[in-house]
């Protein structure tokens, strides 16, 4: 039995999916039926459905999504283009920020707020991912939320300027339960009462805890305790495009842990699919719930533009079967147009494809809100026996993620934390004093 929950998928990366391009923003007939195709990603599979740009790299998608796509969506979030401005060895500064604050206030409902993070990362950019290579800095907790609050202070100054209702989502850092608590007391302290009820939402970061199994059910509770003062319950989630991520989230859905809580996850990875030849199918039985499938026309495609038509007809007036929805997807932009009036039928075929894989997705997880074998076999692993080489399926995690969906107080997650979390993966952050000029003596 659900309680009370909304779900919200956001969708993140348009650009991949080939939304906005200006051959189809120039035809009203093809920009409304881009919008009926998203409507019927909104209020299904018991989800709503919104979209997110970035206010620094993506600017322009501001008003462009307030004119083509807003109306037909739930919410339209924007990032702050902070991780993309470090990325690039740029300052912010607070003209920036500003120009940022402004871009968010005009063209969205939910923004993201500059946080300052009290991590060291010892590597270079290509390995930013890897947790091991990120060391929590305790001494930093303190000065990084007063700093963070201040940051988020400034953006509701400007949107309450500027006469705009976006609520910015406050993001929690810390290392472990105790520092979330006072990274969670410092941000609400130090923001004026009186903006409390602007707050959106609030987002668990990962850096300064790790991205393994174990911490995404930190996070995860991490939210039920977390005693802050805003207007709504909701959390939100970064970066979730695969459903083992979203095990934990889903456990507390059903179990009632997250009640009258809105928990929304963004994602690129249903929009940028086509990219690398994959669908989410989200129908095949077991565990397989995407189609993998290479430049080279395969039935794979066959059924892939099945799927497709059966959510989204319209897709047949640009092309009538598989081979020729190949040909479309793995078609060249600029050698298209020599031979093709019009790039409207290669941007459609990308577009569908993309919403397909948003709709399977969310009924994949609306499944596994219903029906726990669709839940825990997202945990399953297969196994080869070192001596025999026989492979199996080790069903273990399922009575670990059961246990979980009994916990009711911080007594409860302790218990199973300290008898259960070890049978989970665990990539966590480094924990550590230290600056980085230690690391060089």
């Amino acid at each position: 039995m659900l309680h009370n929950n909304r779900m919200n998928y956001v969708a993140s990366g348009l650009q991949f999916a080939k939304f906005l391009y200006k051959d189809a923003l120039k035809s009203k007939e093809i920009v409304d039926l881009t919008g009926q195709w998203l409507k019927r990603l909104d209020n299904v599979n018991g989800h709503r459905f919104s979209v997110l740009f970035n206010a620094f790299t993506e600017k322009k998608m501001g008003p462009q999504i307030q004119e083509t796509i807003k109306p037909y969506v739930y919410d339209v979030h924007s990032d702050s283009g902070g991780l993309q401005m470090i990325s690039r060895g740029l300052a912010v500064t607070p003209e920036i920020k500003k120009e940022i604050y402004e871009t968010q206030g005009r063209y969205s409902d939910v923004a993201m707020s500059f946080d300052e993070i009290p991590v060291y990362t010892l590597v270079q950019k290509s390995e930013l991912k890897d947790a091991s290579n990120k060391v929590f800095d305790r001494s930093r907790l303190e000065p990084c939320a007063k700093a963070t609050a201040r940051n988020i202070t400034e953006q509701i100054q400007s949107f309450l300027d500027n006469k705009s209702s976006t609520r910015p989502l406050a993001i929690i850092q810390g290392n472990c339960l105790e520092t979330a608590m006072i990274w969670s007391d410092i941000l609400f302290k130090e923001i004026p009462q009186n903006m409390h009820e602007v707050i959106g939402g609030i987002a668990i970061g990962s850096p300064a805890l790790g991205v393994g199994e174990l911490e995404e059910v930190k996070k995860a509770f991490w939210f039920t305790q977390i005693p802050f003062d805003i207007k709504e319950k909701h959390l939100h989630m970064l970066g979730v495009g695969a459903m083992k991520r979203f095990v934990p989230t889903l456990v507390f859905v059903k179990s009632g842990l997250f009640k009258d809580t809105l928990v929304s996850y963004d994602s690129t990875t249903h929009t940028s699919m086509n990219i690398y030849g994959r669908y989410y199918y989200g129908k095949k039985p077991g565990r397989q719930y995407q189609i993998v499938y290479n430049r080279e026309y395969t039935p794979a495609y066959d059924e892939v533009y099945e799927d497709i038509v059966s959510l989204l007809p319209e897709l047949t007036q640009w092309c009538k079967n598989g081979y020729e929805f190949f040909t479309l997807m793995n078609a060249k932009p600029k050698e298209y147009t020599k031979t093709n009036p019009s790039r409207i039928p290669l941007i459609m075929s990308t577009v569908a494809h993309a919403i397909s894989c948003i709709y399977n997705f969310t009924k994949h997880v609306e499944d596994a809100l219903h029906d726990d074998e669709i839940l825990y076999e997202m945990v399953d692993e297969e196994v080869t026996e070192p001596k025999s080489k026989i492979k199996y399926i080790d069903k273990t995690k399922r009575n670990v993620y059961n246990e979980l969906g009994k916990v009711k107080t911080l007594e409860d997650y302790k218990y199973w934390e300290s008898h259960l979390g070890r049978f989970l993966n665990s990539k966590p952050s480094r924990n550590g004093h230290t600056t980085l000029d230690d690391f060089f003596e």
